[in-house]
């Protein structure tokens, strides 16, 4: 169990960063549809970036939860729920600190996200196949994802007006 799941999380970096690359460009490709903007970033805020990690790394959780049934340990909604949560937290906490000091570059954007998606993946493994979570933990975990997926979509149409939310090319906010 340890060793496929082992190579899934490792290929699954690689996954989650080449498909959230993608993911940069479809709201564009699909005539800016304000369907497709619930899972696609409509704009250049930090926040609608953070969709090029959660959706990939949710597409993930449900390969490796249908294509891998050893891995449906105590820890795995456990794991990929703190995974999710930590390469957003990775990505926020790092472009701020890093803007502090240096003008926004795509190279540390990419550098950046890359760098989330490792972080998370190692939590993601390290959890899942260490930890022993309740069926109650289990449950709070899947509502935790499915919270913050629910929050995309909601901020997609009705974002805060806060700098997180607001576009840097535009100034505008949500779709």
């Amino acid at each position: 169990m340890k060793s496929a799941f082992r190579t899934w999380e490792i290929s699954g970096i690689f996954f989650i960063f080449l498909l959230g690359s993608l993911f940069h460009f479809t709201f564009e490709w699909f005539g800016e549809n304000s369907i497709a903007g619930a899972f696609f970033p409509v704009n250049e805020s930090v926040w609608e970036h953070l969709k090029l990690v959660y959706y990939p790394g949710l597409l993930l959780l449900i390969m490796e939860f249908l294509f891998l049934p050893d891995i449906r340990t105590k820890g795995f909604f456990l794991g990929k729920s703190l995974a999710l949560y930590a390469m957003c937290a990775v990505i926020l906490g790092g472009f701020y600190f890093y803007t502090l000091f240096f003008e926004d570059s795509l190279v540390a954007d990419i550098s950046l996200n890359f760098a989330a998606v490792v972080i998370g993946q190692l939590i993601s493994y390290n959890v899942t196949v260490k930890a022993r979570a309740s069926k109650s933990i289990n449950f709070l975990s899947i509502i935790a994802i499915i919270a913050l997926g629910a929050y995309f979509v909601y901020a997609t149409y009705f974002p805060p007006h806060i700098e997180m939310f607001r576009d840097s090319q535009t100034g505008s906010y949500g779709i």
